[in-house]
C-alpha cells in the first residue's frame, strides 16, 4: 500500500488499483522522506574501546603508569555501565587525552563522533 494524491485527495491503495481506476494517470505517488536514523551515542565499554587503535590504547596504558589523570579516566570507564559520547565527562576525558598528547585533536573528534 502506498499513498497517492489525486487532485486534493489522498488515496491509500496499491499500484494495481491506481492503474485500474486511473488508467490515464492523473495521480502522484506520495513518497515519504527518508530520515536518517539517529546514531547511537551510548556504547558498551568494549564498543568504546574499539574506537581506539591498538597503538592508541598502548600509548594510553603506558601513560597511566605516570599520569594520575589517565588512571582516573581508566577507573571511571571500568565502573561505568556504558559510555555516552554526548556526556560532558566523556568529552572532557577525550579532551584531556588530547591535551596530554596521547591522541590528536582529529582522532579525539573521530572517537566522539556517533
Amino acid at each position: 500500500m502506498a499513498r497517492y494524491q489525486v487532485g486534493t485527495n489522498i488515496i491509500l491503495a496499491d499500484a494495481a488499483f491506481m492503474q485500474s481506476q486511473y488508467p490515464e494517470g492523473g495521480y502522484t505517488l506520495i513518497t515519504e522522506p527518508v530520515l536518517p536514523q539517529p546514531k547511537e551515542t551510548k556504547l558498551t565499554k568494549l564498543e568504546f574501546q574499539l574506537r581506539f587503535t591498538f597503538n592508541e590504547l598502548v600509548t594510553i596504558e603506558v601513560a597511566s603508569a605516570t599520569n594520575p589523570g589517565v588512571r582516573v579516566l581508566q577507573k571511571q570507564q571500568q565502573v561505568a555501565e556504558f559510555i555516552d559520547l554526548t556526556d560532558p565527562n566523556t568529552q572532557l576525558g577525550i579532551m584531556y587525552l588530547v591535551s596530554q598528547g596521547l591522541l590528536t585533536h582529529d582522532r579525539g573528534t573521530e572517537i566522539l563522533t556517533p
